[in-house]
């Protein structure tokens, strides 16, 4: 049995076993990024020991990412479990999904409206809008988190009001024009996966909005975006007119100090 078989078999039917290895494996993790999402995983697994309605989807997600590691060759964002959370389902993620929402007044903003992510993740800040929106397209490169995308939405049942493609933002085409498009974090990318330029990018953000159409922009963490934020928002508003923007101040350590734009669609030269 391999090792990722075996951690498989302890989410068939979490207990005690299971909880302690997990429990060593977090021990031994170095930067604060994987510890936490060590922790992540141990109190997870903590809680599914008394829901075991949740077995089977923690399960499939357990041979999802195994299947990741060995599979997909860039940089894992989640590190080792998941990027973004989702209390509905039992996950703790590295970035707070209910605090982005609530801050970033995205019932509000997206209520009733077709909404485009670029780079979804597994889908679950995508999943929290589609509950509000009319309808949610995710963008994600990475096939095995939208699997994981997938799979919630059918548990969740907004597999009507979702749809999450594997396919990069360069390479997507099609005709359809939205109400909203989301870009957060992801005008650059830390894994190098897109090869776009700035211009490049938002002049394609803006080509699937209508003139007055809604623009959310999050930047980087501070310390990756290492000085170059006002270069970008200068980019920017040669498509967008900018109605607002603020830092965020809560949630989890990747979230705070990331700066957040209301923007919408002006007109095109």
């Amino acid at each position: 049995m391999s090792t990722g078989q075996a951690i498989h078999t302890l989410y068939k039917q979490p207990n005690l076993r299971g909880l302690v290895r997990l429990t060593m494996k977090a021990i031994r993790k170095q930067s604060r990024p994987s510890r936490a999402s060590a922790l992540n995983k141990l109190r997870d697994y903590m809680w599914l020991m008394s829901t075991p309605e949740y077995h089977d989807l923690h399960f499939e997600f357990s041979k999802i990412i195994d299947a990741a590691r060995w599979e997909w060759e860039s940089y894992d964002y989640g590190e080792g479990y998941f990027y973004q959370s989702n209390p509905d389902i039992g996950i703790h993620g590295l970035r707070d999904t209910d605090a982005r929402f609530e801050e970033y007044q995205l019932a509000e903003l997206l209520k009733d409206l077709t909404v485009f992510e670029i780079g979804s993740n597994c889908g679950f800040l995508s999943l929290k809008i589609a509950k509000f929106a009319k309808h949610v397209t995710g963008l994600e490169i990475n096939p095995f988190l939208c699997e994981i995308a997938s799979a919630t939405a059918d548990k969740l049942a907004l597999e009507e009001r979702s749809t999450f493609n594997p396919i990069s933002f360069e390479d997507f085409s099609g005709d359809a024009i939205f109400d909203a498009v989301l870009s957060f974090a992801n005008h650059t990318t830390y894994d190098q996966n897109t090869s776009q330029g700035l211009d490049d990018y938002f002049r394609r953000c803006r080509s699937l909005l209508n003139e007055g159409g809604l623009f959310l922009f999050e930047s980087h963490a501070p310390e990756f975006e290492l000085g170059k934020l006002p270069q970008v928002i200068e980019v920017l508003k040669r498509y967008f007119d900018i109605e607002r923007q603020n830092i965020s101040r809560s949630g989890s350590f990747l979230d705070v100090g990331r700066k957040y734009l209301v923007c919408r669609a002006g007109k095109i030269a």
